[in-house]
């Protein structure tokens, strides 16, 4: 009985090469890889759009014919199994493992031309036609590459030309320093392996991103040509660096980076920056393990970054990398391993980011707007704090919509959280602000407020003000303890006066002499004019205030001689001042009398034109208290409502 033979077709090579890679820099990363493994300090790739031909040239060791036949040609030829992990010259720790990304070029070109020379060997040319190769492998037939003549002048090291391509390469050859760049950590003079197209070196800057970072992380030690190609950083750190598998310990490197905002990493339509790429022993194994943490964090969005693993393609591990080495296994027990790595790392970011972000936040805010930052430097310092940390929080908001309109909509939400901000400083609740997350939070809603707000909250704490000092007056019963609380409340509450005074402008004067004025008005007057209080309303309308002891109560006549006395020397003082007359006229003058007691015994009739004559009225002190609660009745009853609710509420 015969064996049961495991035989290989050569449609494996469909599947292998001609559909395993997609896209020019996958085939060109499998072709740099080999250059790499074959000692090269030099790889040199052409681009020629007009002809349609891709030629890469490294000055690598170079092939032997028994190397094309036994190494190259040979589909699946492990060079670590057979004991060559490192290289031969250099002692590089060579990248190939599967030996099958040889036939990556297949994907590429319908022809392909490899010219190799090894020193001490015969140079070697030969041409793989992929059509009759696809024929063969139709007809099962065995496929033989055509030899051709080697050019002349022909270097040490390997060039290998692809014709006839499928695709196009009509892209910029900045597309393709962007993508090798971030395929590989090992091109440049520092690792002695420089990669050029088309005569211009690839180098960190075709990341085409370091410069928009604004923060980064780095893996145990900080890269100095790294932080060199940041030129827009503003802040730094560094992260653990060491993992834990299978009882040993591994160091990783690279960093995390976050940018500004996220369309700097979305400058390239075909390209997404918005990546986390896993490299190991200098190539890319995962092209973005970022995608595995999703975008419900909104810092994920800002994020770009390189993790070097290299225990990840250790030689005396299983390959853990999938056929098309552009993706991890992620059963294989060391994926669960970096990924918990990489959480904790985000997590760290995470807190970061947000720390960054508010203080840079607030910067901008306060250099942009100077009355935001004169409203911060009139709080205290919990006050500043809690504002602080609010505003910047709010100005790292995304919004959507072109550059103009987002700057419009943080300008209103801004403006917004300023009146928040002020309507919970009143409701001593700062509290509330810690809740705040993004815009669409409930807690956001919650505390976004209006100017309607903030008036209620503000005239709730004036009348709660207003209400204790009538409470105060409420409770004095002898009439001189009565005349010194009006006196010291008085001239900080005219609303006790006059409701309606809510605001008054110009200066409050108490205690006023205007004895000179007097005298030029009416030379033989044989007293001076003492005015307790006066003020001018926002109506331009000037007011005096005369308070008389509660036991004193002059008739009627002697008030009203004292008031025209008062108004005579007032208008005296502003002809004598016209720059203090509003729109160039003396203003209306109202005089008050503050009186222990009225005038209901005499004619009412009488008084009130006596009064006329100068525009005075009389108050009591109780009439003070009278008019107050009748003012504030209204809040009264609402107060006592509230208060019965909260009972209710507190005894649940």
């Amino acid at each position: 009985m015969s064996g049961f033979e495991i035989k290989i077709d050569l449609n494996v090579l469909n599947h292998l090469g001609m559909s395993l890679y997609s896209n020019t820099p996958a085939v060109l990363t499998e072709i740099i890889s080999n250059a790499w493994d074959a000692d090269a300090n030099n790889v040199d790739i052409t681009l020629d759009v007009e002809n349609g031909e891709v030629i890469i040239c490294d000055d690598g060791h170079g092939m032997s014919e028994e190397d094309i036949i036994n190494k190259f040609l040979k589909v699946g030829y492990a060079r670590r199994e057979h004991g060559r992990s490192k290289s031969d010259r250099l002692s590089r720790q060579v990248m190939g493992r599967k030996g099958i990304g040889k036939l990556a070029m297949f994907s590429l070109a319908n022809k392909i031309q490899v010219i190799s020379y090894k020193l001490g060997e015969s140079p070697q040319a030969f041409e793989v036609d992929v059509e009759e190769l696809q024929k063969c492998i139709r007809n099962a037939n065995n496929y033989v590459a055509t030899s051709i003549d080697v050019p002349v002048n022909t270097q040490k090291g390997t060039t290998i030309k692809l014709l006839d391509l499928k695709k196009s390469i009509d892209r910029t050859q900045s597309y393709l320093r962007k993508r090798i760049a971030r395929r590989f950590s090992i091109i440049g003079p520092n690792h002695n392996f420089q990669v050029k197209i088309n005569g211009t070196d690839i180098s960190p800057q075709d990341r085409d991103f370091l410069s928009d970072l604004e923060f980064i992380w780095e893996f145990g030690n900080s890269d100095a040509t790294r932080i060199k190609s940041c030129t827009n950083l503003s802040q730094r750190t560094l992260l653990s660096d060491t993992i834990n598998y299978d009882g040993k310990s591994y160091l990783i490197t690279g960093y995390i980076g976050s940018v500004g905002k996220p369309s700097q990493l979305k400058k390239d339509p075909e390209i997404s920056n918005n990546t986390i790429t896993v490299i190991s022993n200098g190539r890319v194994f995962e092209e973005d393990i970022l995608l595995e943490f999703g975008s419900a964090k909104v810092f994920t969005n800002y994020l770009v970054g390189e993790i070097v693993a290299d225990f990840l393609d250790d030689n005396e591990q299983p390959d853990m990398a999938t056929s098309s080495r552009q993706k991890l296994q992620q059963n294989d027990p060391r994926y669960a391993v970096l990924k918990g790595f990489l959480e904790r790392s985000l997590a760290q970011i995470d807190k970061d980011w947000d720390k960054w972000r508010r203080a840079k936040g607030i910067d901008e805010v306060k250099n942009t707007s100077p009355a935001v930052s004169n409203w911060l430097d009139s709080m205290n310092k919990h006050e500043r704090d809690n504002a602080e940390k609010l505003l910047g929080k709010v100005n790292t908001f995304r919004f959507s919509g072109d550059e103009e309109t987002q700057n419009t909509a943080r300008k209103t939400v801004l403006k917004n959280t300023v009146l928040a901000f002020e309507r919970l400083r009143i409701q001593d609740n700062l509290n509330a602000l810690d809740k705040i997350s993004d815009l669409n939070s409930d807690s956001f809603k919650e505390v976004f407020a209006s100017v309607n707000d903030i008036e209620a909250s503000m005239f709730y704490e004036i009348t709660s003000q207003r209400l204790k000092v009538i409470d105060k007056f409420q409770k004095i019963t002898s009439e001189n303890e009565l005349e010194r609380a009006v006196q010291k409340y008085l001239y900080d509450h005219l609303w006790l006066l006059d409701p309606s005074w809510e605001r008054v402008t110009g200066s409050t004067v108490m205690e006023l002499t205007l004895t000179k004025e007097l005298k030029q008005v009416n030379p033989n007057a044989d007293s001076g004019a003492r005015i307790d209080i006066a003020f001018k309303t926002i109506s331009g309308k000037h007011v005096i205030i005369e308070m008389k002891r509660p036991n004193v109560n002059p008739d009627i006549a002697t008030l009203v001689i004292q008031g025209r006395k008062y108004v005579q020397s007032t208008e005296q003082w502003f002809k004598n001042n016209p720059k203090s007359c509003p729109g160039g006229k003396i203003p209306h003058i109202d005089v008050i009398f503050l009186l222990g007691r009225g005038y209901g015994e005499v004619d009412q009739h009488f008084v009130n034109m006596q009064l006329l004559s100068i525009n005075g009225k009389v108050l009591t002190y109780s009439d003070l208290i009278t008019q107050s609660k009748q003012a504030y009745s209204e809040y009264q009853q609402k107060k006592s409502d509230a208060a019965r609710i909260m009972k209710i509420v507190e005894g649940i």
